[in-house]
């Protein structure tokens, strides 16, 4: 258990810095133009993979069926998406990424305050089950904090916007690349 503990804390620590550099992004539009596509695309799949890889399964249970804000923006000019929409999804995105950083922060403090404990000669038994539960909550919130994201993206869409949302999924999802 100690070595996927481990595993999780590094996993954590490489999205939170993505993530912050992800949250820049938003909040400075010129500096978001500036970057290449290539460099972006490539931050997006590392805060990707951590999702894929959540204890939760997030990726082949949740986001396979419900993609996220950053796939419709990844898919607007396909989905035919509106300015207004644009600027819905973009604050979907941000903000989900937003929510995102505070979980992160709240996860590694809970499991540097389960380490502190549990490193203790004689640890108290009460305090130690409750760092477990907040490690629990922590990692919870960050599985369900991104839902209400990824369906309000959907919530946006037309009638005609949701059938080519249909086909683009079923395409992905056929070619393995949603979920893994």
């Amino acid at each position: 258990m100690g070595d996927t503990m481990t595993k999780n804390v590094k996993r954590l620590l490489i999205f939170v810095v993505f993530a912050v550099f992800a949250g820049a992004i938003f909040s400075i539009p010129s500096y978001a133009s500036s970057l290449s596509a290539k460099k972006s695309a490539a931050k997006i799949a590392m805060i990707r993979k951590y999702f894929l890889s959540h204890s939760y399964n997030f990726g082949p249970i949740f986001y396979k069926y419900h993609p996220g804000p950053n796939w419709y923006l990844q898919h607007a000019k396909s989905l035919r998406l509106t300015p207004s929409q644009l600027i819905t999804v973009k604050k979907l995105d941000a903000g989900m990424i937003k929510d995102t950083i505070i979980g992160m922060r709240n996860l590694k403090a809970a499991y540097a305050k389960y380490k502190e404990d549990s490193m203790k000669v004689n640890p108290n038994i009460k305090t130690i089950v409750n760092d477990i539960k907040k490690v629990g909550e922590a990692q919870t919130y960050l599985a369900y904090e991104m839902v209400p994201y990824h369906l309000k993206s959907y919530t946006l869409l037309t009638s005609a916007q949701k059938k080519i949302f249909n086909e683009l999924r079923m395409t992905k999802l056929n070619a393995g690349c949603l979920g893994k």
